[in-house]
């Protein structure tokens, strides 16, 4: 590794080590609360190279919002690489979405942050990018279904219903946090609200 290569390595890693920092900050604090000085002591840095990689607390944020946006997307791959089914793909990319908001809750937070928070940032344009391979990697599915016959083959646009899909999975997590002791006096968890959710969507969508 040659010295230009090993600067980009260390800036890279630095980097990687703020976002870090950051997350456990929004972790304990939320992300509302947290402060560029809660990130920078927790990272043992300064403020001023804080803002070396990152303009403002909004920089910030959406910087982790695509950390967020890839590592959904990796869980969405691996739930499409683990059916052969399209439909089957579906359900378990339903299922991978409520798992992630179970296992990352601070990712899922910064998920529902708009993009106008740093329109012209480049860690928004990869937002952008990663949303784009999300709905992608769910297209290909239904397009695996119509393909296979488990899914219905009339669909006019496999990319809105993706997007379709990913909003009503997403309303029905929301939906229970918002009213968790309402559904459990009811003896509802929110296990029991997805699997009604997808199967109301699996029913949907099959052929």
């Amino acid at each position: 590794m040659n010295p230009e290569e090993r600067r980009a390595a260390e800036k890279e890693q630095r980097r990687s080590d703020l976002l870090d920092a950051a997350e456990g900050v929004f972790a304990e604090r939320g992300v509302d609360a947290a402060t560029l000085a809660d990130v920078a002591t927790r990272a043992a840095v300064s403020r001023t190279l804080l803002y070396v990689y990152f303009r403002d607390k909004d920089d910030l944020v959406v910087a982790v919002k695509a950390r967020a946006l890839r590592g959904l997307r990796e869980r969405f791959e691996a739930a499409v690489a683990g059916e052969a089914l399209g439909l089957d793909q579906l359900v378990a990319i339903g299922r991978q979405y409520v798992a992630f908001s179970r296992e990352q809750p601070v990712y899922f937070e910064v998920l529902e942050r708009i993009f106008e928070l740093a329109p012209d940032s480049p860690h928004h344009l990869e937002c952008e990018a990663e949303g784009e391979r999300i709905f992608g990697v769910m297209a290909q599915a239904m397009a695996t279904g119509m393909k296979d016959g488990t899914v219905r083959s009339n669909l006019e646009n496999p990319a809105r219903t993706a997007m379709v899909l990913r909003a009503t999975v997403h309303g029905v997590i929301r939906l229970y946090a918002s009213g968790a002791p309402h559904f459990q006096a009811q003896g509802e968890t929110l296990d029991t609200l997805v699997d009604e959710c997808l199967d109301l969507l699996r029913r949907g969508l099959a052929r």
